[in-house]
């Protein structure tokens, strides 16, 4: 069945409503993706402030595993918001709504929008805006231009071809805003963030016809309109050819647009995420889906040839930890091959057992904890089959580069594109594995946890699989 919602944000520095703007729509949307930039489409660029806008980012309690992040540097706005269209219709969602990182949207307006896509025609849908100034106090009398809200996610139909500006094969639709609007914080920050904002977009350095410098422009507005603001000023707007388009700003109890109090818990980022309902977790993966590799001839032939074909040139005395390691076929075949300083992590007790009669040490402990280990302990991890089983991969990984020495050496193997279940393969949707994109995301997250690619592979002999061998930075 085809998804029909899917949310995307362009992001590079938070503006600071990110995590409310996700949490108001996180109900209604069957994916949300945010699409980090690492570099901003204009001017220099601050790799600390994008990384903090990360970590705001992992915070979000995602009990629905529907929060998809993908870094990388995007040249230009128009690109950006049409790789994001592709992921989502990859993924098998219709439409992608369109909303920046300082967009707030009332729940029932959106409930009313979305049933209205399940029967227009139009291949893209506008929406008015009501612009905040200064504060949440004040915004713009008049409403602006609606602008494109929700998109066909299939680029053949409908595409950006500059900013947030969009064509289409087909129709156009505005629904009123009687019904919906967009509650557009825009000019809602201090004279400093204001100016990082006209460094970092997309207006920041374009071209015009009538020869005006934009940086000029920027400046007179700064310092003839927005620092000498006061509540009786007119035509407010940045660009002069349009300075009548922002009439007045007036006191927002008095906007006939009103935004509702957000719910407590859905915007409560103090929380900790949900627990992981371990019970649950171990029910499905160790007595629904549990199976014994060493059962099934292509599968213990297919890790005995991946340690040939791609482990063999690691010293036989290095310190190798075999992640996740079942009842122990990597090991035997480790063994057969000579290394001598081997250890195996096993969740499931029965298969721990198991896997202790190669004679190498055996710990049953949950690889999202690897505390028995101390920082930089081994030259090499190895991942068969692993990740795609984890409930927080972003935990998992982390807990093994910690673990990992200085240049050491994380080998993965994963289902690629993975089609196993989701309950199974509950750790795929964070990896970016359930995505035939040519592991484009899945290279993305482990580039973003501190390792770089080495080599890569896809494989067919056990399954559809992706190897990678990763260097810890």
């Amino acid at each position: 069945m085809v998804s029909n919602v899917g949310a995307q944000y362009c992001v590079y520095e938070d503006s600071g409503s990110l995590v409310e703007s996700i949490n108001r729509i996180y109900p209604l949307m069957d994916c949300i993706l945010i699409l980090l930039n690492y570099d901003p489409w204009c001017g220099a660029g601050n790799i600390q402030s994008s990384f903090e806008t990360y970590k705001k980012v992992k915070d979000i309690p995602d009990p629905d595993n529907k929060i998809m992040l993908i870094s990388q540097h995007w040249k230009t706005e128009a690109i950006q918001r049409n790789f994001g269209k592709e992921v989502l219709h990859q993924k098998g969602i219709k439409w992608t709504f369109i909303v920046d990182d300082d967009e707030l949207f009332n729940e029932n307006e959106l409930k009313y929008a979305i049933e209205y896509l399940k029967t227009t025609t139009a291949g893209v849908v506008l929406v008015h805006q009501q612009i905040y100034w200064k504060s949440m106090d004040y915004c713009i009398a008049n409403l602006s231009n609606s602008s494109p809200t929700f998109v066909l996610s299939d680029n053949s139909i409908a595409w950006f071809h500059y900013c947030r500006n969009a064509k289409v094969v087909g129709t156009w639709e505005t629904i009123s805003p009687e019904f919906i609007v967009s509650h557009h914080l825009s000019y809602v920050r201090t004279d400093q963030q204001l100016l990082r904002k006209i460094e970092t977009f997309s207006h920041g350095n374009e071209s015009r016809t009538d020869g005006l410098e934009t940086k000029k422009i920027w400046e007179d507005w700064l310092n003839n309109i927005w620092y000498k603001w006061t509540p009786d000023m007119e035509n407010l707007h940045p660009n002069p050819d349009g300075r009548k388009s922002f009439s007045k700003a007036i006191k927002t109890i008095d906007s006939k647009y009103q935004l509702n109090k957000p719910v407590k818990e859905n915007i409560d980022i103090t929380e900790n995420k949900p627990e992981v309902n371990l019970l649950s977790y171990e029910e499905t993966q160790f007595v629904k889906y549990k199976s014994y590799e060493s059962q099934i001839s292509r599968w213990y032939e297919g890790q005995r040839r991946f340690i040939k074909e791609w482990m063999l040139d690691i010293p036989k005395d290095f310190r190798i930890l075999d992640i996740a390691c079942g009842e122990g076929v990597g090991l035997k075949y480790f063994r057969e091959f000579e290394y001598s300083s081997l250890y195996g992590v096993e969740f499931e007790k029965e298969k721990a057992e198991l896997a202790s009669k190669y004679g190498y040490p055996i710990y049953s402990i949950d690889m999202h904890d690897l505390k028995e280990f101390n920082d930089s302990f081994f030259d090499v991890v190895y991942s068969s089959h692993t990740l795609e089983h984890s409930y927080d991969p972003h935990k998992a990984v982390t807990e093994i580069r910690r673990i990992l020495k200085p240049s050491g050496q994380f080998i993965v193997v994963l289902p690629f594109p993975d089609n196993g279940p989701g309950d199974a393969h509950c750790g795929k949707f964070k990896l970016g594995t359930d995505l035939n994109d040519g592991g484009v995301i899945v290279k993305e997250f482990f580039h973003r946890h501190g390792f770089t690619i080495a080599d890569s592979k896809m494989d067919n002999y056990r399954e559809p699989e992706i190897w990678l061998k990763l260097v810890k930075v």
